[in-house]
């Protein structure tokens, strides 16, 4: 796994692995060799339903700038949505950042209040680095609790096509 993901380290995924077990999301089978293989007993979306309740949103803080930072980022937030869906995107755009590659000084005007872009600060990298949108599951759980019923509506449609097209 840690060849396809290299964002990822071995011993980030082998406790990864751990604790999906312990929750009874998959089962991690051992040949007799060093090789292991990991099976998941559920479909995809029961298998979503089942491990959301142990999954938070990726957003671990959220400023706002003047400029858009010198990190590498993708667009989240509405404006993620907005590229999925119907909706029109809000008037500052917002970008997620991985925390590690964020640093205050990559922004001018860093702030907490308001700005020209509005930059979530991301608890991990996103796998699809090519993409300019950040990919639709983390989108959609960065979107949980959102109180504009117009954002529950897309988020829920988009949500709802994930499934169907899997």
């Amino acid at each position: 796994i840690s060849d396809r993901i290299p964002q990822y380290s071995y011993v980030s995924i082998a406790k990864a692995v751990e604790n999906m077990e312990a929750l009874g999301l998959c089962e991690c089978i051992k040949d007799q060799g060093r090789s292991k293989r990991l099976s998941f007993p559920l479909e995809k979306f029961d298998l979503w339903e089942k491990a959301r309740p142990f999954m938070s949103s990726p957003v671990k803080e959220v400023k706002y700038g003047d400029s858009v930072p010198t990190a590498k980022f993708q667009y989240s937030g509405i404006s993620a949505l907005a590229a999925y869906t119907m909706i029109s995107p809000d008037e500052i755009p917002t970008i997620a950042v991985y925390s590690g590659d964020f640093t205050e000084e990559s922004v001018s005007g860093l702030n907490d209040f308001d700005g020209n872009v509005k930059i979530e600060i991301w608890r991990y990298p996103q796998l699809d680095t090519e993409s300019k949108n950040v990919d639709k599951l983390s989108l959609s759980l960065s979107l949980d609790g959102e109180t504009d019923p117009r954002v529950e509506k897309e988020n829920k449609l988009m949500f709802d096509k994930i499934w169907q097209t899997m």
